[in-house]
């Protein structure tokens, strides 16, 4: 699935400078034929390995915005600048001027008639322009970075594109992403919600959980009921179940829809099911609520001394465990 992404497609397509939009550069540091296939190949490599991490990222700054289901705007794009602390005042190539630039130059489309065009929200990046603009800001961050030399001889980085790329990923995104930006949605999955104990909690509820989601698949303007659940209908189930509240807010209830999710392949081609809910997703969503909600609020987790949500569960070890939460 990964290597289907449309990001990948969209690297491997015949004119692939002009499609991935890579930079040029001046610098001695950065590969003077970066439409190699090699080159991309070696790019594609490392951003398979890696992917898992920048697209948990994604998905958590998308959570923060009022836009559409996978839309990353700008104020939340700013925010996951700030945390990875990749803004640099005094630096000719990526201050925070120039880090929006790059914002707006992965989120351009040369023809806004287009039939993709149409699916595309303005001012906001989906998960393979996202992607594209995490190779820009690598390139403009370390291609002319002072120790550029010393950190490729010192760490493997090499240089180029990659190289960039490479320390990026290792020095800003890795060790800088808050905890709870950086959680990987199958970790939820395999560890906490595909167990015997969780299905024999949802199997006498199912019938009743599905006319629950039928109920709130509101009609179109057509007159004919959508088939999959969007996330206004999400946000209306939270609202008359009285879900939100200090602790729970409404981000949260966004990032436990976005984090039930399935990963869609193409953003564009398949944008309904990529803004949609099917019924196996919503239950997960559900238990990504209750997942929340039975946690400490912050206050507790403060009079405890735990710094976030993450620590508590580590300290506490697994659910059901002595001394568990």
């Amino acid at each position: 699935v990964v290597r289907q992404d449309r990001f990948f497609n969209y690297i491997r397509r015949e004119s692939k400078k002009a499609a991935m939009k890579l930079p040029d550069s001046d610098s001695d540091n950065v590969d003077a034929e970066v439409t190699t296939e090699q080159v991309f190949k070696d790019l594609e490599a490392l951003l398979v390995s890696t992917y898992r991490i920048v697209a948990a990222a994604f998905v958590y700054y998308a959570s923060l915005g009022s836009g559409s289901v996978g839309g990353l705007q700008l104020n939340e794009y700013t925010e996951f600048l700030d945390n990875c602390k990749i803004p640099e005042p005094d630096s000719k190539y990526i201050k925070r001027g120039d880090c929006d630039t790059l914002f707006i130059t992965a989120d351009y489309v040369e023809d806004r008639t287009s039939d993709e065009a149409a699916h595309m929200e303005s001012n906001a990046l989906l998960r393979f322009e996202f992607l594209e603009v995490v190779i820009r800001i690598s390139v403009a961050k370390y291609a002319d970075a002072p120790d550029a030399d010393d950190a490729a001889a010192a760490h493997g980085h090499g240089h180029g594109v990659v190289g960039c790329l490479r320390r990026l990923l290792e020095e800003n995104l890795v060790p800088n992403l808050p905890p709870i930006a950086a959680e990987l949605s199958d970790d939820f999955r395999t560890s906490r919600l595909y167990t015997r104990e969780v299905d024999e909690a949802f199997v006498p509820h199912v019938p009743l959980l599905k006319m629950l989601y039928k109920r709130y698949l509101v009609r179109a303007d057509s007159g004919r009921r959508p088939k999959l659940l969007k996330l206004e209908h999400w946000t209306r189930i939270m609202d008359d179940c009285q879900m939100i509240n200090s602790d729970f807010t409404s981000r949260e209830s966004k990032l436990c829809y976005l984090r039930a999710k399935m990963v869609i392949v193409d953003e564009i081609q398949d944008r309904v099911r990529n803004e949609s809910l099917t019924f196996t997703e919503f239950l997960e969503a559900l238990a990504r609520v209750a997942e929340f909600n039975c946690y400490p609020s912050d206050k507790e987790l403060g009079q405890m001394r735990y710094p976030n949500r993450l620590e508590y569960v580590k300290s506490a070890g697994p659910r059901g465990a002595p001394g568990g939460p």
